[in-house]
């Protein structure tokens, strides 16, 4: 596990994710099949693109994909300091790196 990048408040809400996670900002989802993070959804009735904003959202659109397709995995990802990371603080690459050294 890497640590956690220098500056990063290193609290955490009693779910696990970081307390800073609890405010708007921009999220993303990295999927299994993928190894960039998707920050933006299509809302197909309105022919309009969205930015993920909150972690419920991002976790919300990752779940539907997953439902989607069967055996995707994803990790939901927020943009801190003009990198992407997950709640361990890991950058997108690393989350890689550690799936598949399993």
């Amino acid at each position: 596990m890497t640590a956690a990048p220098e500056g990063v408040d290193e609290l955490r809400t009693r779910w696990g994710s970081p307390k800073q996670w609890t405010r708007p900002g921009m999220f993303g989802v990295l999927l299994s099949s993928s190894n960039e993070v998707t920050a933006r959804t299509y809302d197909s009735c309105t022919d309009l693109w969205d930015t993920v904003e909150t972690l419920s959202q991002a976790h919300a659109y990752g779940a539907s994909v997953r439902r989607a397709q069967l055996g995707l995995e994803f990790e939901v990802m927020r943009l801190e300091h003009g990198t992407w990371r997950d709640f361990l603080g890991r950058t997108a690459h690393e989350v890689i790196n550690a799936r598949w050294s399993q």
